[in-house]
This record gives C-alpha cells, structure tokens and sequence, in this order.
C-alpha cells in the first residue's frame, strides 16, 4: 500500500511541475523585470503584503487599461503591442486600449507647404 501512495504522490508533484497548468489553474510567474515574461505579458507589483512581482497579461483591444502615470507604480500592464492606452468619451469605461493613431509623416507636410509657396 506505501508503494501506491508513493506513485499517487510523484504523479501529484510531476502534474504541479509541468508547464501545462491543468485546465482552471493557472501557473503565477514570479518575476524581477518585463524580460522575465512572455511577449504578451509584463511584470507588475502584487497588491500582497509585502508585494511581490508577478507576469501579468497586457490587455488587447477595446479591454479597460490604465494609463502610466508614474513609472515604477506599476500595479497593471500597459496595452498590448501596436496598442495604446486611449481616454474615452463620458459614459464608458475611462480608458481602453485602442490603435496607435497615424502620425502624419513630416515630409508630407513639408510637401503641402511647399506648394502652398
């Protein structure tokens, strides 16, 4: 009986091991800085006592976000990639991610300037 609950534990502890949390788990991520996370994800400060850094998912569009108004009071991540963080109009949630808004290149305007001459 000793042997099955021996092979009932190492199976236990290599599920907790593998990389593939098993389904409605999930793994938190430990870390000291952004690189230590995945390409979707960023390190923000936990809201435990004392805090501690975790990777967070970055939020993609349309999602709530928050705007960085001080860097290192990091509690959230800021958009995805090619996103950024956009104030809304009264009545919706504050801020959500949206796309980056196209900047009107330089020369084009140099361009429109020129012919006005």
């Amino acid at each position: 009986m000793n042997s099955l609950h021996l092979i009932q534990g190492l199976l236990l502890f290599m599920s907790c091991m593998s990389e593939n949390p098993p389904k409605g788990k999930e793994i938190i991520k430990i870390c000291t800085f952004t690189n230590n996370c995945s390409s979707e994800e960023c390190c923000v400060k936990s809201l435990d006592n004392p805090p501690y850094r975790v990777c967070a998912k970055r939020p993609g569009l349309g999602v709530a976000c928050s705007p960085a108004l001080f860097p290192g009071l990091d509690f959230s991540c800021p958009c995805s990639h090619g996103l950024t963080c956009t104030r809304n109009p009264p009545g919706y949630a504050n801020y959500t991610c949206g796309p980056v808004p196209e900047i009107e290149k330089e020369t084009d305007h140099n361009n429109d300037m020129d012919k006005k001459k």
